[in-house]
């Protein structure tokens, strides 16, 4: 599962967005939708500005065209081109609360107290991108890089929630206590400055999960769902939690909510799926597999592929359709010739 699961790597906040109404000229508009939802913030800013551009939108949905585009160059710390998509999106709707809560956001942003230091007076957005793009590849010399711009502007909230990021993505692969505690202490941090920020607030809470802390990480969910009633992905993450927790039922019902709002988020059918077959509800689990595969991302889920035909494939063998589980076994291999549990399950049920 992605890193999203453990400890949401972007950098920036804001709230969901809910799909566009279906006509011809908003298809472009709704794939940036789904872009930003998996955090890809290039490519949700690309197909917005197509959509954009080819024209026949309404003025509902060009208002939350420019609303998703300023989320998108939020997400790549470009504050300047977000403020001016938001008074675009403004000026169609004066009363979009949504619109005017990251407008109070950013302005927050630029009236940090550290504007007294010439380098925070400047736009360091480049710099928090440039280390947050670092997470990745060189978590390490992100890490450095945070604590640099925390070192320069310790008022900067952007600025402690990469760093606490960037511990946490190191501590979900390392399992490391310091690391989590690292994390948990900077994401805190930004959460002071602005404790209304649902994705401060939705990530502390996933570090607390991974620390095993099931009572802080609800209490951080419970209260990033009261800032941002329309994220899926935060409903998805919430439900997780539950199941971790050992509320079966409630994260049940909790990720069916994020689906309601995004049918096509994978990660509450992948979560919903296991969930499921755990339980000995392999029939209900069936066509949750079927949607995960459906809308797994080729290359942010690469790795999950394999696990995904085995799981079915041991549903499958479950309710004793053979020829099906050993079919799945077989394109897990496919896909992962060294996956010793497909190779196992294979054997078994040849």
């Amino acid at each position: 599962m992605r890193w999203l699961i453990a400890v949401v790597i972007v950098a920036s906040a804001f709230l969901a967005t809910p799909a566009l109404s279906d006509t011809q000229a908003v298809a472009d508009a709704n794939a940036g939708l789904d872009a930003l939802a998996r955090n890809d913030f290039r490519s949700a800013e690309q197909l917005i500005t197509k959509a954009i551009n080819e024209g026949g939108l309404s003025p509902s949905d060009l208002e939350l065209a420019y609303l998703t585009r300023a989320k998108a160059y939020v997400g790549e710390y470009r504050n300047d081109l977000a403020s001016v998509d938001l008074a675009k999106a403004t000026a169609i709707d004066p009363t979009d609360e949504e619109a005017a809560a990251l407008r109070q956001k950013l302005a927050k942003v630029s009236a940090s107290p550290d504007a007294g230091n010439a380098y925070c007076r400047s736009d360091i957005s480049s710099d928090l991108a440039q280390a947050d793009s670092q997470r990745t590849t060189d978590v390490s010399r992100s890490i450095a890089s945070f604590s640099k711009i925390v070192a320069k502007c310790p008022n900067d909230a952007r600025a402690h929630f990469g760093l606490g990021a960037s511990y946490g993505y190191r501590a979900f692969f390392t399992n490391s206590t310091d690391d989590n505690l690292k994390a948990l202490g900077e994401i805190s941090i930004a959460v002071q400055f602005d404790p209304q920020n649902a994705l401060y607030l939705m990530t502390r809470g996933n570090v607390n999960k991974n620390r095993g802390d099931c009572n802080a990480a609800l209490a951080d969910y419970d209260a990033a769902l009261t800032v941002d009633t329309r994220n899926a992905e935060l409903f998805v993450l919430y439900g997780n939690a539950r199941i971790s927790c050992g509320d079966m039922d409630g994260g049940l019902a909790e990720i069916r909510r994020g689906l309601a709002i995004n049918p096509a988020n994978f990660d509450g059918y992948w979560i919903l799926a296991n969930a499921l077959a755990r339980t000995g509800k392999c029939q209900e689990a069936l066509p949750n597999y079927d949607a995960a595969l459906k809308y797994v991302d080729q290359n942010a889920y690469s790795q999950n592929i394999p696990m995904l035909y085995n799981n079915r494939g041991a549903c499958y063998r479950a309710l004793g359709m053979k020829d099906q589980a050993i079919a799945d076994f077989k394109r897990a291999l496919e896909i992962d010739p060294s996956f010793t549990q497909a190779s196992m399950n294979l054997a078994q049920t040849q």
